[in-house]
């Protein structure tokens, strides 16, 4: 299930060694491309939505890309700063 949602995992131990730091550890085949590919689609759907140009948001877009659903989150807790498009008043 995890393999299939994240592209990756994140350990803060390794069975090989008794350091304690960040690891990670791919998962296996190609099914988190498509969940990938879903959150992409679901960050261009709300900058398109909030009215922000897709070429500011380029750093947000690669971010999602290559980490999926880690990357969904945090750009949409963290918002791209270097985006200086305001987004429209709706009256």
């Amino acid at each position: 299930m995890f393999a299939t949602i994240f592209p990756f995992e994140i350990r803060l131990k390794d069975d090989d060694s008794a350091f304690v730091r960040f690891y990670f550890k791919p998962s296996p085949g190609v099914k988190w491309l498509f969940v990938n590919l879903l959150s992409l689609t679901v960050v261009v759907i709300l900058i398109i939505r909030r009215g922000w140009p897709l070429r500011s948001n380029i750093p947000d877009l690669i971010i999602t890309a290559v980490t999926g659903v880690y990357g969904l989150i945090a750009t949409q807790f963290f918002p791209n700063k270097f985006n200086k498009v305001k987004p429209p008043v709706k009256n």
